[in-house]
């Protein structure tokens, strides 16, 4: 789960969860937000594997798909969950840099702007 706080308010604006925060295997590892906007990524692990979501903090809702999340960046070739994510914006995309348990690094451009 990610709470979404406001801090001139002082408080919780929003609460949201991946497609399957209820299971007990899921939990938010990193987030990373975009330099240049209002999106941004979570890493979650998922049993022994992981994946990335990418969110918009305008909609408060996942940038693909609706409000449950749905994987922006397939890690299922690395069986350990991502657990560092950065996100360097140059010129007109965005790109994503993550490091999974397992030693692994990966380099996704996530959004063309």
């Amino acid at each position: 789960m990610v709470r979404l706080y406001d801090t001139k308010e002082r408080r919780v604006v929003k609460e949201i969860c991946t497609e399957s925060s209820s299971s007990n295997n899921q939990r938010v590892l990193c987030i990373c937000c975009s330099p240049l906007g209002t999106n941004f990524v979570t890493s979650t692990s998922i049993g022994e594997g992981g994946q990335l979501c990418l969110w918009d903090m305008k909609t408060l809702t996942m940038e693909i798909g609706n409000s449950a999340a749905v994987p922006v960046l397939d890690i299922g070739g690395h069986n350990k969950p991502v657990n560092t994510v950065d996100w360097s914006a140059a010129m007109e995309s965005s790109t994503c840099i993550c490091g999974t348990v397992d030693g692994r690094v990966i380099v996704s451009t996530l959004l063309n702007q």
